[in-house]
């Protein structure tokens, strides 16, 4: 018998509740196992499904914090350099700075580094044109990186919401269950 097919003691789930048995199949349960049983599989499934989920999103996460840390510091030597703007002065040379492997390779990424070769290591002079353009597509950057952070919160924040809320809803059903049962056995005495 297939899974959509399936009925629980003669109630279609489909008509009844609007459900396909096959949203809530919990492989390997046999047909004599109580209800109450079958929430608890079917909440502890739920759970390692959205565990799967966050896995990789946390992952993700993780990356994007790094890359924005190096964002960071890259922005921040990128605003050391100062320009003499005074009407004599030669506006295109400015003090020198150099980067780290990482900010070196997030600037080359971003189409923003000046200089041909990848000696980053060495303080080289930057035009103020230059300095200026890297400075704002790192920002670029920075901004990209925390608009997808804030969406993958969200994410996250509705993963954890929905895992908290399947096993409130099995623990409220197996209370009332118990309930029943309790309030059955004493009408029974």
């Amino acid at each position: 018998m297939s899974v959509e097919a399936k009925n629980i003691e003669g109630i279609n789930l489909k008509e009844r509740w609007g459900i396909d048995a096959k949203e809530y199949w919990v492989s390997g349960i046999s047909t004599a196992l109580d209800f109450q049983d079958v929430m608890v599989q079917v909440s502890e499934q739920r759970a390692t499904a959205v565990e799967q989920e966050v896995a990789p999103l946390a992952a993700r996460i993780k990356a994007r914090n790094k890359r924005l840390e190096i964002a960071g510091t890259a922005l921040s030597a990128l605003s050391k350099p100062t320009f003499d703007t005074s009407k004599d002065a030669n506006p295109t040379s400015g003090n020198t700075t150099s980067f780290t492997k990482e900010e070196y390779d997030l600037l080359k990424d971003l189409d923003c580094w000046p200089f041909g070769d990848a000696n980053y290591s060495v303080e080289r002079k930057w035009s103020k044109d230059k300095c200026d353009y890297a400075k704002r597509m790192v920002q670029t950057e920075i901004d990209k990186l925390n608009n997808e952070s804030q969406l993958d919160m969200n994410r996250m924040q509705s993963l954890v919401d929905h895992r908290d809320q399947s096993f409130n809803t099995a623990t409220t059903m197996m209370q009332h269950i118990s309930e029943t049962r309790g309030t059955t056995i004493k009408g029974m005495s």
